[in-house]
């Protein structure tokens, strides 16, 4: 038996057979592509794909007509690797490493993919997507207020319905429970004097003179008014004007503008000004453009009844009239000529204008908790008479004054306690009560029984009827018969003129309890 010869054959390390191997490759976007891996050694070398330092897992597939292995998207034929479709991430570094027994060669080169659509980054994307939220979450917010609008829209329309409704429905004069019941408790029952309706075209609002919380007041003058009062009979007539902004009325969509609650307050006001009447000391109501702006809400649910699609547009104002007092509210006058009131101290005259004249028959016919009485709140005339103004809180449903917590009754003794507040005023000259202590800690110290010290100016009864006013039980508070009687008591006096008591002799109708409904200051 003879034996073929044995061959000893040196083993040689996997080597390049090109030149230039790491030479970068270009591939089409979307085209197939392969790569070779120019390697030889001895013995035959293996072959092992990597891309991007991963390697390329072979899944070992292979065809019915013996084509080559397939490696995801890539065929794999001994040491060649075929991509069938270049996609974008078959861009980067790819190695082939070449082994046998005597070691392991790489061949490395980089691909790079041309033609390939650009690509969103991902920072892009993450702000695309960020705008998205923002724009849902603003559509969301969007519609919320749309609909909440929209309610309260509907519910305001209601409202003014309502006030509407209970303004036609009431006629005139007292109900029959008549004057033993507080105007405030029965503000929804008083009667609007269409003898006070005015024409808006009369009417002609200049600067504004002042603005609170839920209202402004502005300059203004009246001509040809068609109102009763004697005030109103000049041809141009300077007014004060109080309004609660206002409104406009678009029958396309929702109502917007001031608050109907707002307006519904001015109209409760309006109401209570009409049943007090005229009075010396109490603003004159001139007028009012009440009627008209209903009229507009009126018309807007015809509108809205017949579908009516039209663009229409109405300037509804609610407008208070009333006098206009030269010298502002009682406060700021007293502050201003604060460093010489003793070189005005004056004997006051009777007035010759009736205001103040013995058994006035132009007087208030029923009883009313102001709640608000203060310095700022009286007017002063331009025959320096003083006026209680702003009867935006003589109603039930207020309760925000310090009295009211003391006792948790509203009464109209609270009014009382209030008037001792003008007293301490104007004894200080428009001096602040309880200077050194802070809101908070106000109501406090009212329940510990601490009240205003005597002011230097003030005699000690006059302070002793302060404190009287105070007293934290309102049924030991005085009633505004027994501070009026004081007062002109103490008057009489300090200036004994036989005109005095022409002067001070103002006969008041009284309400629950004899309290008195005026106030001389």
């Amino acid at each position: 038996m003879s034996l073929d010869p044995m061959r000893v054959v040196k083993t040689v390390k996997p080597y390049h057979t090109q030149s230039d191997p790491e030479k970068p490759k270009i591939i089409t976007y979307g085209q197939p592509a392969g790569f070779e891996c120019n390697m030889d050694g001895t013995p035959k070398p293996e072959f092992t794909w990597y891309q991007n330092h991963r390697r390329i897992i072979i899944k070992l597939v292979r065809f019915k007509d013996g084509m080559p292995y397939k490696v995801g998207d890539a065929l794999v034929r001994n040491q060649n690797l075929y991509i069938d479709r270049v996609a974008i991430e078959d861009k980067g570094e790819f190695e082939c490493h070449a082994t046998n027994r005597a070691g392991t060669t790489i061949y490395k080169f980089a691909a790079q993919v041309e033609g390939a659509p650009k690509r969103v980054s991902g920072p892009f994307i993450f702000l695309i997507f960020v705008l998205l939220i923002v724009l849902l979450a603003c559509l969301l917010v969007t519609l919320i207020l749309y609909f909440k609008q929209k309610k309260r829209a509907a519910e305001q329309d209601r409202a003014l319905n309502v006030l509407y409704e209970q303004l036609m429905k009431t006629t005139e004069g007292p109900p029959p429970s008549g004057p033993k019941l507080p105007l405030d408790q029965r503000v929804y029952q008083l009667p609007y004097n269409r003898q006070y309706e005015l024409e808006r075209d009369n009417l002609e609002i200049g600067s504004r003179l002042g603005c609170g919380q839920f209202g402004q007041v502005w300059m203004g003058w009246l001509s040809k008014p068609r109102v009763s009062d004697s005030m109103a009979e000049k041809i141009r007539l300077p007014v004060a004007v109080k309004d609660k902004h206002w409104i406009k009325l678009m029958f396309l969509g929702p109502l917007v503008g001031t608050n109907v609650q707002h307006q519904k307050m001015l109209a409760e006001e309006l109401k209570i000004m009409c049943a007090i009447g005229k009075h010396p000391n109490v603003l004159t109501l001139i007028g009012a453009t009440l009627l008209k702006f209903l009229l507009l809400k009126a018309v807007q649910a015809f509108y809205k009844f017949f579908n009516i699609r039209e663009i229409e547009y109405f300037r509804g104002e609610l407008y208070v009239v009333v006098e206009m007092c030269d010298n502002g509210n009682l406060k700021d006058y007293l502050l201003k000529h604060k460093t010489r009131f003793i070189n005005e101290i004056n004997v006051v005259s009777p007035p010759d204008d009736g205001y103040l004249r013995p058994n006035t028959s132009t007087r208030t016919q029923y009883a009313c908790i102001h709640r608000d009485l203060a310095a700022r709140n009286v007017l002063i005339t331009n025959k320096k008479i003083c006026r209680i103004a702003d009867f935006g809180m003589a109603r039930n449903e207020h309760k925000n004054y310090y009295s009211y917590y003391l006792t948790k009754v509203s009464k109209l003794q609270s009014d009382v306690w209030s008037f001792g507040i003008v007293l301490f005023e104007i004894f200080t000259l428009g001096g602040l009560p309880y200077p050194t202590i802070s809101n908070d800690d106000l109501l406090v110290r009212l329940l510990e029984g601490h009240r205003n010290n005597r002011p230097p100016n003030c005699h000690e009864d006059i302070y002793e009827l302060m404190k009287r006013c105070w007293d934290a039980n309102p049924n030991k508070r005085p009633n505004f018969t027994e501070c009026l009687n004081f007062l002109k008591k103490n008057l009489r006096l300090a200036s004994p003129q036989d005109t005095l008591d022409n002067f001070l002799d103002v006969k008041c109708v009284h309400g629950p309890g004899s309290s008195i409904r005026s106030t001389i200051l």
